[in-house]
């Protein structure tokens, strides 16, 4: 089976017909930020002066290659950029399916001889590639990494008096968003925040690399909506 490369819901050799031949994401460039201060030797970095490091984009490129003649492939040009071409789009990779990548994409085409055509793909996305299925969402097993996933099932929590929720922060800083069936409090890093009922985004609250404890006090339901990333 040739392999696809997933843009939302269509897919590069199932429904386009483009066989992958490269693939290039570009690592995000660290933001350095370093400041000159008179009378100091060197300047100063404050790059991680928040306590991380800050990304800018990245850039990807694809090549594909596809066959028919020249009207076959003016209507697949058309037909392609119609959807692709300046569009935002989540990208997900076969190789591996438990993430996507989100940016704007552009296309690119030349067709040398009467049976080949060949094509360019190339995007801006975000510096974090994203978890395909966030905490709320129904599970699926066919995209699991059973080495490095992990399974979040954060929906539909019952409180009733104290309940302590762990969460495994990726390197991606995140402000889940918290939704409750009734007013409660929620700690975190010895710090109390009230919740009321509905949506909650607690920008006090930043899940961080590693295990981050979440402590609900009250009765309700409450559920977490987190999705981690990774560079």
């Amino acid at each position: 089976m040739d392999a696809n490369i997933t843009f939302d819901e269509k897919r590069t050799y199932t429904d386009w017909g483009l066989k992958v031949t490269t693939v290039r994401i570009g690592l995000p460039a660290p933001v350095v930020k370093k400041v000159e201060i008179p009378g100091r030797d060197g300047a100063l970095d404050l790059t991680e002066w928040a306590g991380r490091v800050n990304y800018s984009k990245r850039e990807v490129e694809i090549g594909l290659v596809g066959f028919g003649d020249h009207e076959s492939w003016h209507q697949q040009v058309s037909r392609i950029a119609a959807y692709l071409h300046g569009a935002k789009r989540k990208m997900t990779l076969d190789s591996e399916p438990d993430h996507y990548y989100l940016g704007r994409f552009e296309i690119d085409t030349v067709k040398e001889n009467e049976y080949v055509h060949e094509y360019s793909i190339a995007g801006t996305v975000e510096p974090f590639k994203y978890e395909c299925i966030s905490s709320v969402e129904p599970w699926k097993w066919d995209s699991f990494n059973f080495e490095t996933g992990v399974i979040r099932e954060y929906g539909g929590i019952r409180v009733d008096g104290e309940k302590v929720l762990i969460i495994p922060g990726t390197s991606m800083p995140v402000v889940p968003v918290i939704v409750t069936d009734s007013e409660m409090e929620v700690r975190f890093r010895e710090a109390a925040y009230l919740l009321g009922e509905g949506e909650n985004r607690v920008y006090g609250i930043q899940l961080l690399q590693g295990e981050n404890e979440l402590t609900f006090i009250g009765t309700g339901t409450v559920s977490v909506d987190y999705r981690g990333g990774t560079l």
